[in-house]
């Protein structure tokens, strides 16, 4: 399979890390597009991002897109956000709630 990346995808996954690293700027981030060379999730407070999830989708103007967020400590998810800009809808999971 061919791994598709646009500009968009870059430059919102760097806009997003921006605005987290404004707020937190101890946290690690993860993200799908910058981190290239793998990545290890430690202990240490993680911000996870797909910045475009369904690429192909958006390259093509089809409706089902969406960015996802997660935040991780101690090696677990204890947030998640499913962002779907085009539906105009909002998703998200804690960790025991």
């Amino acid at each position: 399979s061919t791994d598709v990346v646009t500009e968009t995808d870059k430059k919102s996954e760097a806009m997003i890390t921006s605005m987290i690293r404004d707020k937190y700027p101890s946290h690690r981030i993860i993200g799908e597009e910058s981190s290239t060379e793998g990545f290890e999730l430690t202990d240490d407070p993680t911000w996870i991002i797909d910045p475009i999830d369904g690429t192909t989708n958006f390259l093509h103007g089809f409706p089902y897109t969406c960015v996802l967020i997660a935040f991780a400590v101690k090696k677990e998810v204890v947030v998640a956000v499913n962002r779907d800009p085009i539906h105009d809808e909002t998703f998200y999971a804690t960790k025991g709630g």
